[in-house]
């Protein structure tokens, strides 16, 4: 279909540099060090997850070293989940670590296989608690105002409520399909 001027498009990943981005600039501000571990900036969620989590360091979450989990392609089972979790986004992000960080293997893989969403979450509610505000604040007042961005959501574009925007396509049998709105994944 042909893109319209006021069409919004997930970017996924890319909001991986931005993360990083913020914590340069908690990094810069004093607020967190590059060395600040998971329990240093979140004893309360630390208390809550496996001892190997606690140590892992904002420099080595961000460089996909840190062994957590991956959790790149969540099933529909984890994706209702994790749509189901209560609260404010700071919150569904805490409770959603407490979650997999309690119960998920470390990650054994190496190269692209280190890759993790779970590690880039841990990173963002780091930042969030050093900065005294949630993610989505920072990334508008740290990130998309000085760049004059003046049109910034989160989560994905196609709703229930309106689904005339783009969303998610898959591969299936060799084909690429649309995913239903229901199917859309996102931590």
């Amino acid at each position: 279909e042909k893109i319209e001027p006021d069409d919004r498009f997930h970017i996924a990943s890319c909001t991986k540099s931005m993360t990083a981005t913020l914590a340069a600039v908690a990094v810069h501000k004093g607020q967190l060090e590059w060395a600040t571990t998971l329990a240093d900036a979140l004893p309360a969620l630390a208390a809550k997850v496996r001892p190997e989590y606690r140590s892992a360091t904002l420099e080595r979450l961000l460089a996909h070293q840190a062994r957590f989990p991956s959790y790149t392609q969540p099933s529909r089972q984890q994706v209702v989940a994790m749509k189901a979790l209560p609260g404010t986004p700071t919150e569904q992000r805490l409770a959603f670590l407490a979650n997999v960080l309690s119960k998920e293997e470390p990650n054994t893989g190496s190269g692209n296989d280190a890759y993790s969403n779970v590690g880039y979450a841990a990173a963002g509610a780091m930042i969030e608690r050093a900065a005294g505000a949630s993610w989505e604040d920072l990334l508008v007042r740290e990130i998309a105002r000085p760049l004059g961005m003046k049109n910034v959501g989160f989560g994905y574009p196609a709703t229930a409520e309106n689904p005339n925007q783009p969303r998610g396509h898959s591969e299936s049998d060799g084909r690429i399909v649309e995913l239903p709105l229901d199917e859309t994944r996102q931590l």
